[in-house]
């Protein structure tokens, strides 16, 4: 029987699906160029101020109470479900 589910090949521990997963979710936000700029910022303020300049940070902090709160329980539902977080760390890539 031929499975139709890709099988991650790589030998990531737990921390790297981590990061792998925060990777993919900053760029889905549009955040990729946004976490480039955090990692190439020679000082601590300098890492502050690119991250403070990204939208949804800046939505998060002065955004209605409502209005986040709703954001961040979209964002649990659909990223951190138990489905998704069981498909994350056994290897099953069928998502990407």
């Amino acid at each position: 029987m031929n499975n139709t589910l890709k099988t991650c090949h790589c030998s990531l521990a737990p921390q790297g699906q981590v990061v792998w997963m925060f990777q993919i979710i900053m760029r889905c936000l549009g955040l990729g160029g946004a976490v480039l700029r955090v990692a190439a910022a020679p000082t601590l303020e300098d890492q502050r101020a690119a991250w403070e300049a990204a939208w949804p940070v800046r939505l998060l902090r002065s955004g209605p109470a409502w209005l986040v709160n709703a954001l961040i329980s979209l964002v649990s539902l659909l990223f951190f479900n138990r489905f998704v977080l069981w498909c994350v760390f056994t290897g099953i890539l069928w998502l990407f």
